[in-house]
């Protein structure tokens, strides 16, 4: 090839190389810029990555200009950022805020609040003046519990957190400078030595009880206590248990309780039938009111009682889906007592009980459900707050048929008539007057 045609070869590809580089420019190529080190990472398309500069990005983009027009003469339409999940919200409620004293006004710090209500228990310690903070409390009524050393368990049910702050009124312990003493003696008027003797304090737990063992005369001694209100109890496998109190002992004082006499007792002896007797409560209350003196328990469908003080009771039956009866019996000393407990299909019933706010603070409501004269259950259901309050709901199962259901607070009662059918029925109210 001649010099002249190497040329003209030479200016044909330089002349087709620029005619691609003017269409790459008209389609929107342009040159490639080049990475502007000082540029901060809210000029990037890439914003968001904290700390990241434009010198990763591949190229650069410029944000969208809204008032942009295009080729075609057309507005530009933004870009519609995407919209991002919302956070989490903290369930529905407010800060009830509180604080502890004493009778004397004395601020009680470093004890321990708990605040509940259905499903519910929040446990918080007061601060060094005596304050607490309840985060994302109901609007319900709530029942607090406070313990601490130097004060006396306080727990108050029905508060309104709706009433404002919350002031919480203990008792603060006193000095132990009282004594208690007596004679523990067997069924015959023997003393009994070397026996365990305990005594717990009204609010405090169970576990807090203290022990003493009897001297070879039977005589033991509690001393020094803390004054209030104390119970006695005496256990052993050969006797019924003996309880006595309240002992009410003041500063100084020494209260001779005299002589303890063990029971003889006897037993209870049931058999389950008609059903599954693992999945029932049964509960063994004397008539009266006094102790039973001791305990029962089921194995093999046979329902077995420890010793128990002579006189007459009751047995009440519940379970889930279990129709509730109540069976009166009769301990003897020395003997057994023996009947069958025939299980039912129950009926669920609820009931609501409305209490005045004049109802007396403290004191207990109780519904019982009878047929005829026969008891069938009993219930505590709650305590009144002298307080205006929702209504209080209950729930038995009984078999169908007609009853009498009876409330009482105190002085108050009401009483009235309802008839269970085979399937759970409406609400039943019943109002205290």
């Amino acid at each position: 090839m001649s010099m002249k045609a190497k040329t003209v070869s030479v200016v044909l590809v330089l002349v087709a190389l620029a005619v691609l580089l003017a269409v790459w420019n008209n389609l929107g190529g342009g040159d490639v810029a080049a990475p502007d080190v000082g540029a901060t990472p809210s000029a990037a398309a890439d914003e968001g990555k904290p700390g990241a500069s434009e010198a990763s990005l591949p190229e650069r983009v410029a944000a969208p200009d809204i008032g942009a027009k295009l080729d075609d003469g057309a507005a530009e339409t933004p870009v519609a950022k995407e919209k991002q999940p919302e956070p989490a919200k903290a369930p529905a409620g407010f800060a009830l805020h509180g604080r502890v004293v004493t009778q004397n006004n004395k601020l009680v710090a470093g004890c321990r609040v708990t605040c509940s209500w259905p499903g519910t228990n929040r446990l918080v310690r007061t601060d060094e003046h005596g304050r607490f903070t309840i985060a994302n409390c109901t609007e319900q009524l709530v029942s607090f519990r406070v313990e601490g050393d130097g004060i006396e368990r306080l727990h108050q049910a029905g508060v309104d957190p709706g009433a404002g702050d919350v002031e919480l009124r203990v008792q603060a312990v006193g000095e132990p400078t009282a004594t208690i003493t007596g004679v523990v003696q067997d069924p015959l008027g023997q003393p009994l030595g070397q026996l365990e003797v305990k005594a717990g304090r009204r609010g405090q737990s169970i576990l807090d009880r203290i022990a003493v063992t009897t001297a070879a005369d039977g005589r033991f001694t509690f001393t020094p206590l803390v004054p209030g209100d104390w119970y006695l109890t005496i256990a052993t496998e050969d006797h019924p248990e003996l309880g006595k109190g309240p002992v009410v002992v003041g500063a100084n004082d020494v209260q001779d309780v005299g002589v303890l006499r063990l029971a003889i007792g006897g037993t209870l002896q049931a058999t389950v039938r008609g059903g599954d007797a693992a999945g029932e409560r049964f509960r063994v209350r004397r008539q009266d009111g006094e102790p039973s003196g001791g305990s029962t328990e089921h194995d093999g469908g046979v329902l077995q009682s420890s010793l128990l003080n002579a006189g007459a009771y009751n047995l009440t039956v519940t379970g889930n889906g279990t129709a509730a009866q109540t069976i009166a019996f009769a301990i003897k000393d020395n003997e057994v007592t023996r009947f069958d407990v025939t299980l039912q299909q129950g009926v669920p019933q609820q009931f609501e009980v409305v209490v005045p706010a004049r109802a007396p603070k403290g004191e207990a409501i109780r519904l019982r459900i009878m047929r005829g004269s026969e008891l069938v259950i009993a219930k505590l259901v709650s305590r009144a707050t002298g307080a205006p309050r929702p209504p209080i709901k209950a729930n038995v199962c009984v078999a169908a048929g007609d009853y009498k259901v009876v409330v009482t607070c105190g002085a108050m009662t009401v009483s009235q008539p309802i008839s269970v059918g085979t399937q759970e029925g409406p609400v039943v109210r019943v109002s205290l007057q």
